[in-house]
């Protein structure tokens, strides 16, 4: 039975499992420090290895967290924090009780009320022609297009290669979403437009001696001509954004909740919803379905 004090190994392992299971790269990084905390907690009570613990000790850690200080701030761990550690738990000992490392899994019986998300910011078809019109060249009206356009994940964003687009089609392709999925993503013709734009016009002129060869293959370059990443990508539509009079805090990702919105309003089935953007489960499209008709500000 695997020791407590392994537990860089069993770490390790648990990630491997992840990664081979289709979790993104960005949760795997982030297991460590719940395991880490959890297997402290355990030690300092004198479990010594993963079949020690049990259904009484993991309500006692779920207590713990619930009253421990927050280490980054003031008070103590948001409700959201608490829930997602927990979420990371069960995962293991999922994850331990397939594999044989325990027998008896100590999760499998606790029930916690689900934490109330907040409420989803939506910006209204007005403030996306806002942004638009903000925008100041090729690049920037492209960026919009594949986060609003084609509601694309930021590492959709990040990944996508030239290959991946169909101009001709009118399809844009995305080989390995989250949880490596692969879906087609129809595109309208002003996507089209603003995409062949920014290829034809821009983005050779971008390229420069830091270019790798790998480089080449990026749809979406930056200033360097290298590959865009996530962050880059962020930069870019805050310059947009300051650029307009929205006071909506607002992020990249907000973007594909709004097309998602629009889209349901407009009369999209459901299921073509879900398809577009890439959603396993109907259940997570239809929460966009209950964005009040205030929020976007109808008549």
């Amino acid at each position: 039975m695997k020791k407590i004090a392994q537990q860089r190994v069993l770490i390790a392992d648990f990630k491997r499992y992840l990664l081979v299971t289709g979790y993104a790269k960005d949760y795997i990084k982030a297991v460590a420090t719940p395991l880490r905390e959890c297997f402290g907690y355990m030690r300092e009570n004198g479990v010594e290895v993963l079949g020690g613990v049990n259904t009484r000790m993991m309500k006692a850690y779920r207590l713990y967290l619930e009253n421990r200080p927050n280490s980054r701030g003031e008070g103590t761990l948001s409700p959201s924090t608490v829930t997602a550690y927990f979420f990371t738990l069960k995962l293991f000992f999922d994850y331990a009780q397939k594999t044989a490392l325990i027998e008896v899994n100590p999760m499998n019986v606790l029930r916690y009320a689900r934490v109330q998300s907040r409420e989803r910011v939506i910006l209204t078809e007005e403030e996306i022609q806002a942004l638009y019109q903000a925008a100041e060249d090729e690049q920037e009206r492209a960026i919009l297009s594949l986060f609003y356009g084609c509601g694309l994940r930021r590492a959709e964003g990040e990944k996508l290669n030239i290959r991946d687009i169909d101009f001709r089609g009118r399809f844009l392709y995305i080989r390995s979403g989250k949880g490596n999925k692969r879906r087609v993503v129809p595109m309208s013709a002003k996507v089209v437009e603003d995409l062949k734009a920014y290829y034809h016009e821009q983005r050779s002129g971008q390229l420069s001696r830091y270019t790798q060869r790998k480089d080449h293959l990026a749809f979406m370059l930056n200033q360097r001509g290298t590959r865009m990443r996530g962050n880059s990508f962020y930069i870019y539509f805050k310059r947009i954004l300051e650029r307009t009079e929205i006071e909506k805090k607002v992020s990249l990702h907000h973007l594909r909740h709004s097309i998602a919105t629009h889209l349901l309003a407009g009369g999209m089935e459901i299921e073509k919803v879900r398809d577009f953007l890439g959603h396993r489960y109907l259940e997570t499209t239809q929460l966009y379905t209950r964005v009040s008709k205030e929020q976007l500000q109808w008549e």
